[in-house]
């Protein structure tokens, strides 16, 4: 009966050192080339890309205010509503300026009526006048009384006058009241999603005060602060890759639009007051606008809609 043996352990190859094994030698050899070529990959496109996380999205804010002071009746759109341009959005109560309207239109006719009687009285008293000089070249009257005459002509030419002024600041104020009311109704600049409503119905606003912020999405793009150091490298026409951070992964094409002609230090409401002339050397940034592609349907129900304020990493493709 033949009886096996059982296998030798390969002593040869256990005492061969790991870093003369072949396959290890190959895996080690194809990660090293692999992280060179991706080191190469990166460098490169680091030399023909300027590269910036200092951006984000910037849109065309519309601030929607009343010129006068008013008490709010109505307010149509919610926040996210998407407005058109000329839609109305704001109804102020207008039934004083009504009221008001209503006693000039009245006041009004009454100075007419009050101007055309004083036209009468005036032709009345000029031809008195005009009677009483000639009976005082012939000694009919006495000086006395062409001085009477002459007044009351005088005094009937400055009523002329001041009825003449006080219909036309009716009209004047008539005016300015049918321009306050077609104010009480606001409209919609420009097509927008409603971003923020400051005020409700039934609130008092005053002139100037802020009721609406809009944002028109189609007018939107990116806001990138490059060194001035990097700049000599940036024209107007490069293209650009812009990566958003909500959602990673995705890029959106786009092309630089226009180059700030200043810092931003240059465009703070409060800048430093430099009395003794020291300047404290700091690298300054310059504000470059990209223009990003195939945007035009952008909106709130797209899958990725790209919305002012958003996080972005931008590269400009300098060579």
């Amino acid at each position: 009966m033949e009886i096996k043996k059982e296998s030798e352990p390969d002593l040869m190859n256990e005492c061969i050192p790991w870093y003369r094994k072949k396959n290890i030698l190959i895996m080690i050899s194809a990660a090293i080339i692999g992280i060179i070529s991706t080191a190469a990959a990166f460098f490169l496109r680091s030399q023909n890309y300027l590269y910036t996380d200092n951006a984000i999205i910037d849109g065309q804010k519309i601030s929607v205010s009343s010129q006068y002071q008013g008490k709010i009746l109505k307010l149509s759109p919610v926040e996210g509503g998407f407005v058109k341009k000329g839609e109305l959005l704001i109804q102020l109560d207008d039934s004083e300026l009504k009221a008001e309207k209503t006693r000039v239109e009245t006041a009004l006719l009454c100075d007419g009526e009050n101007v055309k009687l004083t036209v009468i009285n005036l032709e009345n008293t000029r031809n008195n006048f005009n009677r009483a000089l000639n009976l005082l070249n012939s000694s009919a009257i006495t000086p006395v009384q062409y001085d009477q005459a002459e007044k009351e002509f005088n005094t009937m030419k400055i009523q002329k006058s001041l009825a003449d002024v006080q219909l036309a600041s009716e009209k004047a104020q008539l005016n300015i009241i049918k321009i306050r009311l077609e104010s009480t109704e606001i409209y919609s600049p420009d097509d927008g999603v409603i971003a923020k409503k400051w005020s409700g119905e039934g609130d008092n606003v005053q002139s100037g005060q802020i009721i609406y912020t809009i944002y028109n999405l189609h007018d939107i793009s990116v806001l990138a602060n490059i060194e001035e150091t990097s700049l000599r490298n940036v024209r107007i026409g490069q293209e650009a890759i812009i990566s958003i951070d909500a959602y990673p992964g995705r890029e959106f094409k786009g092309r630089v639009g226009s180059i700030f002609p200043c810092t931003a230090s240059q465009l703070t409401p409060a800048q430093s007051n430099n009395a003794t002339g020291d300047f404290t050397k700091l690298t300054q940034f310059v504000s470059v606008r990209i223009f990003l592609d195939g945007i035009s349907n952008n909106n709130l129900s797209v899958s990725c809609p790209v919305l002012p304020g958003m996080s972005v990493e931008a590269r400009i493709k300098v060579r």
